[in-house]
């Protein structure tokens, strides 16, 4: 995608992790025809923060592993076992970092030395990233809500807090509830028509660029 060369680059930068990220805005999503009553802006405000902390550990473990095969130039390589099981905890994910399987085989294969105080480093520094150091996601602190993936929360967050019921009705007259995908793209449809005003900056921004370009 290329943008007017007189701006010094002629490339978008996307600062969330997933489109699905910018929609975990609970201001915007109150506004959608299809929240189920009962459901406010704060609920959903909590719903997400308790969705993404499930995710945290499991995901910071990924981030800094990652960060350390591409640093070590070893992406392609094999990439091997990082954890047997999803931690739940900081204590947890630390200790999934500094033992993992994959960093033992990198030891072995490259010669490379990987000690655990640097990898403790690099793993405190990636939760003061994400959480700002705190162990329990906290909104306005840290950027886990950029970083951390959005499309298993949104999809959570649709399924508990949204009903969108299909078009045509049943025998009974009455009408089922679309599935998760599909009562997402009605959702996301909904606010991009109708409460576009409630929209996070971000896509405001994005929307703005991509019309420039046209």
């Amino acid at each position: 995608m290329r943008f007017d060369p007189s701006q010094g680059h002629n490339l978008l930068i996307w600062r969330k992790k997933e489109l699905e990220n910018v929609f975990l805005a609970p201001d915007w999503l109150a506004h959608s025809q299809y929240r189920k009553s009962g459901f406010t802006a704060e609920s959903l405000r909590e719903e997400i923060r308790t969705v993404m902390q499930g995710r945290l550990w499991p995901e910071l473990v990924k981030r800094v592993l990652a960060k350390v095969r591409f640093e070590l130039k070893a992406a392609r390589r094999k990439k091997g076992k990082d954890q047997e099981a999803a931690p739940t905890s900081r204590a947890e994910a630390e200790a999934a970092v500094v033992h993992s399987e994959a960093l033992v085989e990198l030891r072995k294969r490259t010669g490379l030395c990987l000690s655990e105080s640097k990898l403790r480093e690099r793993f405190d520094a990636e939760v003061q990233v994400i959480t700002g150091g705190l162990e329990s996601l906290c909104w306005g602190t840290g950027r886990w809500l950029e970083l951390l993936s959005g499309k298993g929360a949104l999809k959570s967050l649709i399924n508990s807090h949204f009903r969108v019921p299909a078009k045509h009705p049943r025998a009974d007259g009455t009408h089922e509830a679309l599935a998760v995908d599909d009562a997402l793209v009605s959702v996301a449809e909904d606010l991009f028509t109708h409460h576009q005003k409630h929209m996070p900056q971000d896509f405001h921004d994005l929307m703005h660029k991509l019309a420039a370009v046209g």
